[in-house]
């Protein structure tokens, strides 16, 4: 398992600290989960594509398929965007 921080932001624009830790590194896919304060969200927020910025600059779409007030599930794949951090 790979471990990052990270940061993900809403559709609404709330920005949210996350530790990350992958599951699966497969090629440009990603599962994994999120360790996150996720009380603060509305449930519409995970019925769309999230957007997580790495550490390191990689941006991840990702899809949640499950969660809690503590943690994401997602799968998703790295983005083809550059990041400017």
């Amino acid at each position: 398992m790979f471990s990052n921080k990270g940061e993900l932001v809403t559709r609404a624009g709330i920005p949210v600290p996350v530790t990350i830790d992958m599951v699966s590194l497969d090629g440009p896919g990603r599962t994994g989960h999120l360790r996150c304060d996720t009380s603060r969200l509305e449930t519409i927020d995970f019925l769309y594509p999230i957007r997580v910025t790495c550490e390191d600059g990689t941006l991840l779409d990702i899809a949640v398929t499950s969660y809690s007030d503590k943690h994401m599930s997602f799968i998703g794949r790295v983005s083809l965007e550059v990041s400017l951090v």
